[in-house]
């Protein structure tokens, strides 16, 4: 476990706060503005289903960024926030181990890049399928009604997006038509 220290200076409970706060903005970033015409409320999630979820023990809060690849595999990212040590240990996204982190921006960047990698990891995931599907000797119709019934999917993070369907039908047709190889 490495260990990094920063300049911010504020106490463990603001840090602890502040880091929250822009983990809600973050999670909200996954969230489509525009209203969902079949509830009326509740707005659309662009992809993945990200949310968090906390809970604590004596002297540490635990937050998991939870999100759902195609068609539903749930991940979750886990974070703990340690008050003894006043740190975030968070996992380092590149290797099987954890940081620790004493300095609130870092913890921030961390977590962001974990954030922001959620597009690529489903993207890989729908392509993985596309190539299973290809392998099985599906035609590029077959493929694209696999696609489709992914963008219906019961689990809301589980379902792909428009875009995300756009690209996965442009991957599908580059490989068939071979352009592309595996």
């Amino acid at each position: 476990m490495t260990e990094q220290v920063g300049p911010r200076t504020m106490t463990w409970e603001g840090k602890v706060e502040a880091f929250r706060s822009h983990l809600r903005t973050a999670v909200a970033s996954f969230l489509d503005p525009r209203r969902n015409d079949d509830t009326g409320n509740e707005l659309i999630v662009r992809y993945g289903n990200l949310r968090s979820q906390e809970f604590g023990s004596e002297g540490v809060t635990s937050i998991a960024l939870i999100y759902e690849t195609p068609p539903g595999s749930t991940n979750q990212i886990q974070i703990r926030c340690e008050e003894a040590e006043q740190r975030f240990i968070i996992p380092d996204r590149d290797a099987e181990t954890d940081v620790a982190i004493r300095d609130l921006d870092e913890a921030i960047r961390l977590v962001d890049l974990h954030i922001q990698d959620v597009p690529r990891q489903r993207a890989c995931r729908i392509r993985d399928y596309i190539e299973s599907w290809l392998e099985a000797g599906k035609d590029l119709a077959a493929v694209l009604e696999e696609l489709n019934a992914m963008l219906h999917q019961e689990m809301r993070g589980g379902r792909i997006t428009y875009d995300e369907l756009a690209e996965a039908c442009r991957y599908a047709h580059d490989r068939l038509s071979g352009r592309l190889s595996r």
